[in-house]
């Protein structure tokens, strides 16, 4: 499995821990996961990533630099400052309702979309 690129999973039940997915892993889609991801957990090779039902707060440093594309779908939390890796391209959100504070958006950020959740 160390050269597994793509991983796609409906619902994801068990805390993801450091050394759990691949470390070449470039696109993950998780269609519900309801644990809090940790700094650490995502590969560093990870390119994209589609968290479809996921609604836990997410912190400065989990997202790995390496990240051009994220999609949340059933997104509810506010986006933090600084969260969004400086490297990201796309960022698509199913119904968001911002605001959008200073230094939330890189400026490497190409492409927004949103989208309706259901």
């Amino acid at each position: 499995m160390s050269n597994l690129k793509h991983f796609e999973i409906q619902t994801l039940d068990t805390k993801i821990k450091k050394g759990m997915l691949p470390p070449a892993i470039e696109y993950i889609m998780i269609r519900q996961h309801n644990h809090p991801l940790e700094v650490g957990v995502l590969p560093s090779s990870l390119t994209e990533l589609n968290l479809y039902d996921y609604n836990q707060e997410l912190q400065v440093g989990v997202l790995p630099l390496s990240l051009k594309s994220l999609i949340l779908r059933l997104y509810k939390q506010r986006l933090k400052p600084f969260v969004l890796p400086n490297r990201l391209e796309f960022l698509g959100m199913g119904d968001f309702q911002g605001p959008i504070e200073v230094n939330v958006l890189p400026t490497s950020l190409t492409s927004t979309s949103t989208f309706p959740t259901r």
